[in-house]
């Protein structure tokens, strides 16, 4: 299962051309009994190579997630189509069984959309299981799948041989960073909870100095 998200994202950029950002979304459509089977995903379009790739966040992510390596991009060779799966950023609202099975279903319906008739998945953690699932949905339009860190079906720690194989450091974000994010974001709330003011700074920000993790270390502040 996919569990939504109810953190809201930032806006995309502007357009600007081909080597610009261009946001699409729309309707779900429903199927036998109502249900529903597919979903245009919001979406956001890097590049106008030839090669198309969709990029698909993680769990408790969004498509902001990529944009960090977005100005590393190959826009001439390769055209990237960031989407929300529902339940995240712009599809927050959206209903659905919330599977990546059904994830994988809905990639489609942005292909068709673009007109990509063949298109690569790239996957980060629960987007790497979506990647999965996209040679049982559509095979004969699948050129290549790419997964960073992806989720495995079930989770069997007794399993054996276990030859696990994960990053240490660099770009990848496990669920834990996001679960500290919000025990500091509580923290933060409650501890201005009980100030007279809000706090403005005293000087300016220590950066952490690493080859691998950005962020500010030290904020000195003046209490009100």
């Amino acid at each position: 299962m996919i569990t939504p998200s109810r953190e809201p994202r930032p806006e995309p950029g502007t357009p600007a051309g081909g080597r610009g950002v261009v946001s699409l979304a729309g309707p779900a459509r429903a199927g036998h009994g109502g249900r529903m089977t597919s979903f245009v995903l919001p979406h956001e379009v890097h590049g106008s190579g030839a090669h198309k790739v969709f990029a698909v966040h993680g769990w408790f992510a969004d498509r902001s997630a990529y944009a960090t390596v977005l100005p590393d991009l190959d826009r001439a060779s390769f055209s990237y189509a960031l989407v929300d799966l529902r339940g995240y950023g712009e599809a927050r609202d959206a209903t659905g069984s919330y599977t990546t099975a059904e994830a994988a279903v809905d990639l489609v319906e942005p292909a068709d959309r673009l007109g990509w008739e063949r298109f690569s998945v790239l996957g980060h953690s629960m987007g790497g299981a979506v990647a999965q699932r996209l040679p049982a949905v559509a095979p004969h339009r699948l050129r290549r799948i790419a997964e960073v860190s992806p989720v495995p079906d079930r989770l069997d720690p007794t399993r054996s041989p276990n030859p696990h194989v994960s990053f240490g450091d660099g770009p990848h974000v496990c669920l834990g960073a996001h679960f500290a994010r919000l025990q500091l974001r509580l923290l933060y709330e409650e501890v201005l909870r009980v100030l007279p003011g809000p706090p403005s700074p005293a000087g300016p920000a220590g950066r952490l100095v690493s080859n691998f993790v950005n962020g500010v270390k030290s904020l000195p502040l003046r209490l009100a």
